[in-house]
């Protein structure tokens, strides 16, 4: 079984660590699989989200006018951490979520974080969140989900469904809405070019 030691020694890619998507802070457990085929897919599913996705967001955000760190507040759930979220989380976890990183309580989930940047409002997070849309292929994402309205606005980011061929999986599954803001008055709804 793998520990936050472990976990810290591991490189997704070059700015990102699977500690920071596969350890809770907030609830102070490790998130990876216990059984090693199912960890080793799930560490190819967190590297797939680092190169495509996170570098290249990282990069413009410090394009924008300073060192950026990407901070991930919400990376690979297990059952442990769904349940706590359950009690706990002002926004309900999915059933379905792609958090999951086909952990056993939803083994489609192909991978999600949800992040922020310090000292990004939620202006900044905005334009980042247009820029991805605008620059990052359709096809390289699953979901793409800004929350305007949280203590620190963030954004949701998963891989495509495409990727469970990468570990085998030939199962098709609709991507379902792409591009979403998420309000507290008016729930889930689609990306309209304004936020």
């Amino acid at each position: 079984m793998m520990d936050l030691k472990d976990l810290k020694s591991i490189d997704l890619s070059e700015h990102f660590r699977a500690s920071e998507i596969f350890y809770s802070n907030q609830y102070k457990v490790v998130t990876i699989a216990e059984e090693s085929p199912l960890h080793r897919v799930q560490l190819r599913l967190a590297i797939r989200l680092a190169h495509e996705l996170l570098e290249p967001i990282r990069h413009q955000a410090n394009n924008m006018g300073k060192d950026s760190k990407m901070i991930i507040s919400g990376g690979a759930r297990n059952a442990e951490t769904h349940k706590a979220m359950e009690r706990f989380n002002p926004i309900p976890p999915s059933q379905t979520s792609d958090h999951s990183f086909m952990n056993h309580y939803w083994p489609l989930g192909v991978g999600a974080i949800d992040w922020y940047i310090p000292g990004f409002f939620t202006q900044a997070m905005e334009v980042l969140y247009k820029w991805t849309i605008q620059n990052i292929d359709p096809e390289l994402y699953g979901q793409i989900i800004i929350y305007p309205e949280s203590t620190h606005s963030f954004i949701h980011i998963s891989n495509p469904k495409s990727v469970l061929g990468m570990v085998g999986a030939t199962i098709k599954i609709p991507e379902g809405r792409k591009q979403l803001v998420y309000t507290r008055s008016k729930g889930f709804e689609p990306f309209n070019g304004g936020v």
